[in-house]
């Protein structure tokens, strides 16, 4: 699709936050915000920082998803971002990315395996992290070394994962957010999950993925499950 404007924005302003900004530009790449709180507490930026005209910025210049998660990267790293933290749900027809930031230089990005489906609820949901893996992964080189440093990870851990380690417990740990992403991963999924479960990153969904199911997840009060809100 073309479109001349150059972009087309959706906005839904809920105080502080533009919680569902979300942009499409006329190469057919699109971006989505979805707040999801760190726990860094320091704030490392240069001239101000970057926030939500991060989006913008990107949008305007990027022609393909994965060409818009390094400028947005890069941009990160340069000058820190300003919130807690951050998911970019970036996509053209071709790839799917999430990409979590934290406050201040530290990004973390995944690619979403074709024929997959993934979801997130305002938490950080990327696990595990192999930045050699260029194709699948694109993030900052010191993100296992700051974490060691900041004392959130032990210095012999042999294992790193990025929603544990940088995700604010709070947010992390929130019955809100994890019965969203438990519905929704139901919802979609071949396989059903226990809310006790540890829930996937990504998952291949029990038939193609159509507009209306994406209706029938938003919808959705928990109907027929013990956290039925009807």
């Amino acid at each position: 699709w073309k479109f001349p404007a150059g972009f087309i924005q959706i906005q839904i302003n809920r105080g502080k936050y533009a919680s569902g900004s979300s942009f499409m530009n006329e190469y057919g790449v699109v971006m989505a915000a979805n707040f999801c709180a760190s726990r860094e507490n320091r704030l490392s930026v240069s001239e101000g920082g970057i926030g939500h005209y991060l989006m913008k910025i990107v949008i305007k210049k990027a022609r393909t998803a994965r060409e818009a998660v390094a400028m947005a990267g890069g941009l990160i790293s340069k000058y820190g971002f300003t919130d807690s933290g951050m998911n970019y749900a970036i996509a053209d027809a071709s790839e799917g990315w999430f990409l979590h930031v934290v406050k201040g230089r530290r990004w973390i990005a995944r690619r979403i395996p074709d024929n997959e489906v993934a979801v997130i609820s305002n938490r950080f949901t990327i696990d595990k992290v192999d930045l050699k893996s260029e194709k699948e992964y694109m993030g900052s080189k010191d993100i296992i070394s700051y974490a060691k440093n900041r004392g959130w990870l032990k210095k012999r851990a042999k294992k790193f994962n990025f929603a544990k380690t940088y995700g604010a417990k709070k947010s992390q740990e929130s019955m809100g957010n994890i019965l969203r992403q438990w519905r929704a991963t139901n919802l979609l999924s071949r396989h059903k999950y226990q809310i006790e479960d540890q829930l996937p990153f990504s998952f291949i969904p029990r038939r193609v993925v159509k507009v209306t199911d994406l209706f029938e997840v938003l919808r959705d009060h928990y109907e027929g499950t013990e956290y039925d809100l009807t």
